[in-house]
């Protein structure tokens, strides 16, 4: 779901006291992630950024490749993969029936069951860079179902810069609406047809906020970043805003923020929510003298308020990791990229890390890192979780050609690790880590 740092570039798609505690610790299930499958483009390109933004349910898969120039220069488009007899294969290749240059269709891609969206910000239906998205469902074969854009929608509003789906609602933000103090709209399928229901704004929305620039959904609650807002006083340290239908109308019911916010930490720029949990990426954050290290924050309703519970870091947060560019939740499993990570001496090879609810703390439980992995390929770019499957873009990767890009699909055997056993004493999102496979 799903993100260049700062611009117009998407990832993709999926809160008392900041739990940065030492805990008392069992020992950990020797559990490990496995590569189980490497995919990338059939037409892949020089500089398509095949990777950028991921998404996946079940056996399927969507990964944008959002420079791709099929329709035009970087017009963009996505391509949907499906395991079968447990292989991975492309099925169909998605661009815009109308698709021009300059589009970045595939920027933002979401895929839920049998429905898929893809936003296109550089469209220029109602301005430049107005924006769109559009919208496929699988019946048999996957095919284009309705293309949206907003009721309101003018010259440089960026709809589509993310998007989000699940089941019949979809969300898409356009960050760059009003000044961009940003907006985004709510969709529903009614028979045939993809309507905008609503359109959200935050209740202290100012210009340059860039609210929309992420966005989730899970379905009659949604959750939009505004990683520009300034919080009492501060420069761009950021907030996250949860929407909730009461029956008549979306409905702002909580405004998220760090307890430990800083100027320019961007909290926002990531964000992922399910059920009564939100995952909140900030991968500009400083933290143990390591600037633009990055976090996440997990943030929790209980009765009607929404607190944070914790704080994710990696066990080697190092400068510029921007560990939170792009953020997963599913169960009691947080899936964090950070793909300038500098892997074994590679500058931003890129990784990933998985962390788990043990019932008392979250910890770090995986360090994911492909064996195929080199030098500038920003593994971690795009990340999405389900289950036991984690889809992990890199989308600078030069194999077959320059920046073509790639996604990697690991798996884990378990569910849901069970209570997770710790040794000794450590400090929370530093326990139990793997890497390359091997068990720490």
């Amino acid at each position: 779901m799903t993100m260049k740092n700062g611009s117009d570039v998407a990832v993709a798609a999926c809160v008392c006291l900041a739990m940065v505690v030492t805990v008392g610790v069992r020992r950990a299930e020797a559990v490990s992630w496995t590569e189980e499958a490497r995919l990338s483009a059939s037409d892949a390109a020089q500089e398509d950024l095949f990777g950028v933004a991921t998404s996946i349910t079940g056996t399927t898969a969507l990964v944008g490749s959002y420079k791709d120039d099929d329709k035009g220069t970087e017009s963009g488009s996505a391509y949907i993969y499906e395991k079968s007899g447990g292989t991975w294969s492309q099925v169909k290749k998605l661009t815009a029936n109308d698709g021009y240059q300059y589009d970045y269709f595939g920027l933002a891609v979401c895929v839920s069951e049998t429905t898929a969206i893809v936003g296109a910000y550089g469209d220029d239906d109602k301005g430049g860079k107005s924006g769109s998205a559009y919208i496929y469902e699988k019946d048999g074969t996957w095919s284009f179902a309705d293309k949206v854009t907003a009721l309101d929608g003018e010259g440089d509003d960026r709809f589509g810069r993310s998007v989000y789906i699940d089941g019949t609602m979809a969300i898409v933000g356009a960050h760059g609406d009003d000044s961009s103090a940003g907006s985004a709209y709510i969709f529903e399928k009614d028979g045939d047809t993809w309507s905008q229901i609503a359109k959200l704004t935050a209740d202290d929305r100012a210009a340059s906020d860039q609210f929309g620039y992420a966005v989730a959904i899970d379905d009659k609650r949604a959750v939009v970043g505004a990683y520009g807002h300034e919080e009492s006083g501060g420069d761009a340290t950021g907030a996250a805003y949860i929407f909730e239908d009461n029956g008549t109308d979306w409905v702002q019911v909580a405004k998220l923020t760090a307890t430990d916010a800083e100027d320019r930490d961007f909290f926002g720029r990531s964000i992922c929510v399910e059920d009564t949990r939100v995952l909140v990426g900030t991968d500009y954050d400083h933290h143990s003298d390591a600037e633009d290290a990055g976090s996440a924050y997990i943030f929790e309703k209980s009765g009607d308020t929404w607190s944070e519970v914790a704080k994710l870091i990696a066990s080697d947060a190092d400068d510029d990791d921007h560990f939170g560019i792009a953020v997963s939740l599913s169960g009691s499993r947080a899936l964090i990229g950070a793909y300038t990570d500098d892997v074994d001496g590679s500058t931003d090879a890129g990784s990933a890390y998985v962390f788990q609810d043990n019932g008392t703390a979250w910890v770090q439980v995986a360090h994911l890192i492909s064996d195929n992995t080199a030098a500038g390929d920003r593994f971690g770019r795009g990340v999405a979780l389900d289950g036991t499957t984690a889809l992990i873009g890199a989308d600078k990767h030069d194999d077959p050609a320059t920046d073509a890009g790639v996604a990697y699909i690991f798996t884990t055997p378990i569910p849901e690790p069970a209570t997770l056993l710790l040794v000794g004493t450590g400090t929370l999102g530093i326990l139990g880590f793997i890497r390359r496979r091997r068990i720490g």
